[in-house]
């Protein structure tokens, strides 16, 4: 939960600024179903949200890869990217949750990674109010602008499973396809009560 006592109106009800964050590994559907909901929600009068990209997927198409060796940095950069809008607009949704860091930190054995440091990401993590998102592979994957090969992609899957569960951390997992974000959208409607769904994908 933030440690603000902020809240923010929508359609006449106060709500706690909520995070929407899709967890899975590379290439399962992260940045589509959360374009998507940013998208549906955006188009419901008076529900005002942001969506807040990948950092480390600049890195990629810049071609950056020496940077990906500091998990302190790629955490840093991804936390300001949430925490700047966080507090200003009721819901933020991202396609890399902070939480990731761990993940990747002790996947690949990162600078900086260390038992303080994870300490640190769950923590800074718990400050938000969050939605947690799975994105179950539906579709084929695609190594362009991907550090990761389909096979690796899929360890990282299991790893942010496993580690989730670990933590307690409550997550539903949802298809990465239209029927995933449609029930992706019904799921946030639900959670903050937010009145009456106008649309959906089909």
């Amino acid at each position: 939960m933030t440690e603000s006592n902020l809240t923010v109106n929508v359609n006449g009800k106060n709500l706690v600024p909520t995070v929407v964050n899709m967890f899975a590994g590379p290439g399962a559907g992260k940045s589509t179903t959360a374009a998507g909901l940013f998208t549906l929600l955006k188009l419901h009068d008076g529900i005002h949200c942001e969506l807040v990209t990948e950092f480390a997927k600049d890195l990629v198409w810049e071609e950056r890869q020496y940077t990906f060796k500091n998990q302190f940095y790629l955490f840093a950069k991804q936390q300001h990217r949430v925490w700047r809008v966080s507090e200003k607009v009721p819901i933020t949704i991202t396609d890399s949750p902070i939480l990731l860091s761990n993940i990747y930190g002790k996947h690949y054995n990162r600078h900086c990674a260390n038992e303080s440091f994870y300490d640190y990401v769950l923590m800074e993590f718990n400050r938000f109010h969050n939605i947690n998102f799975f994105i179950e592979r539906k579709k084929k994957y695609a190594e362009y602008g991907r550090n990761e090969t389909a096979e690796e992609a899929e360890i990282v899957d299991s790893k942010i499973k496993d580690y989730l569960k670990s933590q307690d951390i409550e997550y539903t997992s949802i298809d990465g396809n239209i029927e995933g974000l449609n029930a992706a959208v019904d799921i946030v409607f639900d959670k903050l009560g937010l009145g009456e769904r106008k649309y959906r994908i089909n």
